[in-house]
């Protein structure tokens, strides 16, 4: 087994556990209308461009792409949860 092969094995087990719990975040926060789906869709999305970009060979601007998809859905859930009445 190659070096890199061996990395990629390691960073892919470190990462699909993680990956599960922030999708089933997501999912749950759908079926739940307790944040708007387009905040958790931007979540989503951030999360997934950064995981690809880890473990695939893509453009840097990417992972950029992410985090500001990823960030901005944090941030609209942020403010939902200050809108919202006790």
């Amino acid at each position: 087994m190659t070096k890199s092969l061996r990395w990629i094995i390691g960073t892919t087990a470190i990462a699909a556990p993680r990956l599960h719990l922030i999708s089933e975040f997501g999912i749950d926060s759908l079926k739940a209308k307790v944040f708007s789906p387009s905040a958790i869709a931007l979540f989503l999305i951030g999360i997934s461009l950064n995981l690809a970009v880890a473990l695939l060979p893509l453009p840097d601007i990417l992972q950029i792409l992410g985090s500001l998809f990823r960030n901005v859905g944090l941030i609209a859930m942020g403010i939902t949860v200050i809108r919202k009445p006790l």
